[in-house]
């Protein structure tokens, strides 16, 4: 994206003066003044950050032309990167595996569900994420019931840019939740159920498990390695929304 914008410090205070390229400019007393001398700022994109050029497009006016008609364009490049800034980039690998990831137009779709039938009703919290159009944005949708005190459904639905996909990728790659296997893990209960399906390019999962309450009852379990696993998954992804929501909206998702 490319913003010009064009600043003169004219006769006028805030006029702003058109260029002409070529030709002369004639004020109405006759009297000549060559033609301005724009300059272009550039915000370039480098590996050490940000670099700043200054350099001009034309020959600087003489010092005989009054500073007050002198027209100058400021011209600023937005280079939108194109990797996630969640953490720090270390070495020229993880440079390039983020790239990488953020070039992939792969199929994406995450639904997380939790709730129970109690006595106040159906309770439960469910958000989601799915990929629309070329891949280069994705609606996000959150709803939360509760009927604790008459309280009514909160729901959300916001979109977000391919980066956020990429960082949700990232994560879940990253805790290799798509090798687990929820044969061996807690059958849902009264007390309520936890689904999670994930679609990760050619690979689709689901699972279900009861609610976990804390780590005790993970390593209780008889698979507390893969439990680990989608516990930790479940509350970064929890993390995620939550501050989506916060900043989307203002306002305390729970």
């Amino acid at each position: 994206m490319v913003t010009v914008i064009s600043l003169s410090a004219g006769e006028e205070t805030g006029r702003v003066e058109e260029e002409r390229r070529g030709g002369e400019r004639t004020r109405s007393k006759g009297q000549v003044i060559p033609p301005p001398s724009p300059f272009r700022l550039e915000l370039a994109q480098a590996w050490v950050g940000p670099v700043l050029h200054f350099t001009p497009l034309h020959p600087t006016p003489s010092h005989s032309t009054p500073l007050r008609s002198a027209i100058f364009h400021l011209r600023v490049d937005l280079v939108q990167p194109q990797f996630s800034l969640a953490r720090p980039l270390h070495t020229a690998q993880d440079y390039t595996t983020q790239l990488n990831m953020a070039a992939s137009n792969e199929p994406f779709y995450i639904r997380y569900y939790s709730g129970h039938q109690g006595r106040h009703g159906h309770e439960f919290l469910e958000f989601d994420f799915r990929v629309l159009g070329d891949g280069r944005s994705a609606s996000a949708r959150y709803a939360n019931n509760s009927n604790y005190r008459n309280d009514s459904l909160i729901r959300k639905e916001m979109c977000v840019s391919s980066l956020m996909v990429d960082e949700i990728k990232r994560i879940i790659k990253t805790s290799e939740i798509m090798k687990e296997d929820d044969s061996k893990w807690p059958q849902k209960n009264k007390d309520g159920r936890q689904e999670l399906e994930i679609r990760l390019g050619s690979e689709h999962i689901s699972f279900e498990t009861a609610k976990i309450g804390s780590l005790v009852d993970v390593t209780d379990s008889q698979d507390p390695e893969g439990l680990r696993v989608f516990y930790y998954l479940v509350q970064d992804l929890k993390a995620l929304v939550f501050s989506l929501i916060a900043l989307h909206f203002k306002i305390k998702p729970i």
